[in-house]
């Protein structure tokens, strides 16, 4: 049995999963399984996981007809059998210590702690700007869990990919990925771990980076989401209700409501996408609804002061139709400026 379980989700990279999984079986420490899940790839996945599988006995290759990331994840929970998990995604990378600072600080520190790691987000073509996500100027931060907002505020705690977590926690507690979910299914599972487990304190490596690679190809910005709405207010209610149960005090549970008015804002935009089927009618009583979500109210209230009155006063209305009016002439206005 293996110390630790990596499970890669594979769809459609034959151009960058030679690349990870070097990566991991270069690791420093040796003492792993890695766990490939094709999701049913349509291009060569498939083939260089079998190479790489015959090739080294660590490899665990599991296939299934593509049914979602979160569903391969789950399947890799399911089939695991290391004392650790970590997620890695097929087009990242880690570097050389990685795993082995990961175990350190864990063991070091003991139960009580949830062992983070930094981020770097860096484009092999430049196309997207390198950008380091950290907490703190220390090599390793601290964090008590009543302060766990400040992981948040960071884009720390949206991914697994950068957590070392326990499978017995996940298994004793039947923590898997929700797979109804499209979006914000990663900070969904990360909240229900960090409910589960009662971690005292959180430590963030600074200076242990997982390597989030992007090629500028694969933002969701300009996608429709049918789910986009529902799937966000699961896991914001479900982020505030966390919070509160740790004692975190309101001034940090504003900053969720400050990051969740933004996205009711593209929630709302985005019923108005081309790909959206619904009739016009529809996409305004399904926003109604949105503009009448009981954490925007309160979100609305703490942005007030920041608001013209003519938007705020849209938004307060509860009507999505007066607020389509306020854009436009908003619009209108600032072409004819």
């Amino acid at each position: 049995m293996a110390e630790v379980s990596i499970i890669v989700p594979i769809y459609n990279s034959e151009k960058n999963i030679k690349s990870c999984v070097d990566s991991i079986l270069n690791q420093s420490f040796e003492d792993f399984e890695l766990i490939l899940v094709n999701d049913g790839s349509k291009d060569k996945s498939g083939e260089i996981c079998k190479e790489y599988a015959g090739q080294d006995d660590r490899i665990v290759l599991i296939e299934q007809e593509n049914a979602g990331v979160s569903v391969a994840r789950n399947r890799g929970i399911e089939n695991a059998t290391g004392k650790y998990l970590l997620f890695v995604d097929s087009d990242d990378i880690i570097p050389f210590d990685y795993v082995k600072n990961m175990l350190t600080a864990k063991k070091k520190l003991g139960d009580s702690y949830f062992i983070l790691s930094a981020m770097k987000i860096v484009s092999p073509n430049n196309s997207v700007p390198e950008q380091t996500l950290v907490c703190g100027k220390d090599n390793i931060k601290y964090i008590d869990r009543e302060d766990i907002v400040e992981v948040f505020k960071g884009y720390l705690f949206n991914s697994p990919c950068n957590k070392l977590f326990e499978r017995k926690v996940i298994i004793n507690n039947s923590i898997r990925m929700k797979t109804g979910m499209s979006i914000a299914e990663d900070l969904y599972f990360n909240i229900q771990y960090w409910k589960s487990a009662c971690f005292d304190k959180v430590a963030i490596l600074n200076d242990n980076f997982y390597m989030y690679i992007r090629t500028g190809e694969e933002s969701l910005d300009n996608k429709y989401n049918s789910t986009y709405y529902e799937d966000h207010a699961l896991a914001y209610s479900e982020l505030e209700r966390c919070c509160k149960s740790f004692g975190v005090s309101e001034e940090e549970c504003e900053f969720i409501l400050r990051r969740y008015y933004s996205i009711i804002e593209r929630s709302l935009d985005n019923t108005l996408h081309n790909d959206c089927e619904l009739k016009w009618w529809q996409k305004c009583r399904k926003n109604d609804i949105i503009l009448k979500d009981d954490l925007f109210v309160r979100a609305l209230q703490i942005r007030k002061s920041e608001l013209s009155k003519g938007r705020y006063l849209a938004y307060q209305s509860k009507c999505f139709v007066l607020v389509w009016a306020y854009n436009k002439w908003s619009e209108f206005r600032n072409r004819n400026k």
